[in-house]
C-alpha cells in the first residue's frame, strides 16, 4: 500500500513511519520547509509539501488532489487540524477510500472543550468541574470554581490554548484570548498524575489501545521526556464508550488526570493518535497498523515484539531536560530506576543519525551555558 502521513515533526508521525515502513508499505510524508529527522528515515520513500494554508476546506481539497494524483491508499492524520481536513475530505469525496475518519461533526465535538464536557456528562465519564464562559463571565466562573484553575480555548492545536491561572489578575491577562463573539471554558484544577490513553477504532469498535502515565515532576505540555506504560480494562472501557457513541474510525487520544483516590477525570479528547504512541510500539501494541484493516489491508505478522521495560524515553525531550541542573539530575534518577526503552530506533540509520546529532547539539549547548555561567534556566 501507499501511505501518506500528514505531518513530519510530531512523534505520532514517527510511529507511523516505523510501523508502515517496516511492513514494506510505501511511505510518503508531508513535510514543512524545515524537514525533521523523521523525514530522513530510511522508510520514507517520498516527501510531499504540507498544505500551507489555514482554511480547513481548502486543506481537504488539497488532500483529495494529492490522493488522486499520487495514488495513496491510506491517509493518516497526525494533528488535530489534519483530523478535521481528513474528515472534510471524506465528506467531499465519498468515493475516495483512503480516508479513515469519523464524521466532521464528531471531530468538531472533540475539538470543542465545552462540547466534550457535555458528552462526558451524557456518558457518565468523570470530568473536572467546568463552565462555559465569555469574556464578561469568565471571572465570576473562575471565582466560583476556585483558583488555581484553567482557561481553555476551543479548536486550538495540541496543548496550545490552555492557560493555568492562579488569580483573578492572572486570568485578566488572558481574557483578550477569548473570541468575541465566542466562548471558552474555565476548568477546575485537579491534582494528580497525568494519564494518556490512545487507541484506533473502526466503525466504533476499538482495535488496539495503549496507556501511559507521566511522572508528576514532568507533567508539562507536549511529548513527555519519560513515561510509564499503564494498562487496565477500566481505562479501555472509557475509551470504548466514546468511540462507540461517536461511531469513531481512526486514531483517538484521551488526556486524563488520576486523582490520589484512583478516580480518572477526562480532560480532553484529541481526534488523532497520541504523540506518545511510540511507547505502544515498544509494548508490542501497534496503533498505526490498525488503520490497515479499514482500507482492506492486513497488518500481517507483528514487527514490534514486546519489550520488557519500566520507563519509555523520548530521547530529544530527555536531552532538553539538560538545560538546567535539576533536569539533568532528574533524567539520571529516572533512567536509573529500571529497564528503559526509547524512540531512538538505531536500526533506522537515516532517522537515528539525525536524532543523535540533535541530542548532542542540545546537550552541548546546555553544557556551554553552564560553564559560561549563564544560569540554569530553560532559555529558548
Amino acid at each position: 500500500m501507499h501511505v501518506l502521513i500528514m505531518r513530519d515533526h510530531w512523534q505520532g508521525a514517527l510511529a507511523c513511519v516505523q510501523s508502515f515502513g517496516r511492513r514494506g508499505h510505501k511511505v510518503s510524508l508531508m513535510v514543512s520547509p524545515i524537514i525533521s529527522a523523521i523525514g530522513r528515515s530510511d522508510y520514507v520513500t517520498a516527501l510531499v509539501p504540507a498544505f500551507a494554508g489555514a482554511e480547513p476546506a481548502a486543506h481537504a481539497r488539497y488532500l483529495i488532489d494529492q490522493v488522486i494524483q499520487l495514488g495513496f491508499d491510506l491517509v493518516v492524520p497526525i494533528s488535530d487540524d489534519d483530523a478535521l481536513a481528513v474528515a472534510l475530505a471524506a465528506e467531499m469525496a465519498p468515493d475516495v477510500g483512503a480516508f479513515v475518519t469519523p464524521s466532521v461533526a464528531a471531530v468538531a465535538l472533540c475539538r470543542d472543550r465545552n462540547a466534550t464536557a457535555d458528552l462526558c456528562a451524557d456518558l457518565d465519564i468523570p470530568v473536572p468541574r467546568s463552565a462555559t464562559v465569555t469574556r464578561a463571565t469568565a471571572l465570576d466562573a473562575a471565582e466560583e470554581i476556585g483558583f488555581p484553575c484553567f482557561l481553555k480555548l476551543s479548536e486550538t492545536l495540541a496543548s496550545a490554548g490552555v492557560f493555568r491561572v492562579d488569580s483573578a489578575e492572572a486570568l485578566g491577562a488572558h481574557l483578550h484570548r477569548i473570541p468575541e463573539p465566542g466562548c471558552a471554558q474555565i476548568q477546575e484544577n485537579i491534582e494528580g498524575t497525568f494519564v494518556g490513553l490512545g487507541g484506533v477504532a473502526i466503525d466504533g469498535r476499538l482495535k488496539v489501545t495503549v496507556g501511559f502515565e507521566v511522572d508528576e515532576r514532568l507533567q508539562l505540555a507536549g511529548t513527555p521526556a519519560f513515561c510509564t506504560p499503564v494498562d487496565g480494562p477500566a481505562l479501555d472501557a472509557v475509551l470504548q464508550k466514546i468511540t462507540r457513541h461517536l461511531n469513531w474510525s481512526g486514531g483517538i487520544d484521551l488526556d486524563m488526570i488520576r486523582r490520589a483516590d484512583g478516580t480518572h477525570f477526562l480532560l480532553e479528547i484529541n481526534p488523532r493518535m497520541s504523540g506518545s504512541i511510540n511507547v505502544g510500539l515498544a509494548m508490542g501494541r501497534d496503533l498505526p497498523a490498525a488503520y490497515l484493516e479499514a482500507v482492506g489491508g492486513d497488518a500481517g505478522d507483528p514487527v514490534f515484539p514486546p519489550k520488557s521495560f519500566d520507563t519509555f524515553v523520548h530521547v530529544v525531550e530527555e536531552a532538553r531536560l539538560f538545560r538546567d541542573a535539576g533536569g539533568r539530575d532528574l533524567a539520571r534518577i529516572i533512567r536509573g530506576q529500571g529497564l528503559v526503552a526509547d524512540n531512538g530506533y538505531p536500526d533506522d540509520s537515516g532517522y537515528a543519525r539525525l536524532v543523535q546529532n540533535q541530542v548532542r547539539k542540545i546537550k552541548r549547548k546546555a553544557f556551554l551555558r553552564h560553564i559560561l555561567g549563564r544560569g540554569d534556566g530553560h532559555g529558548q
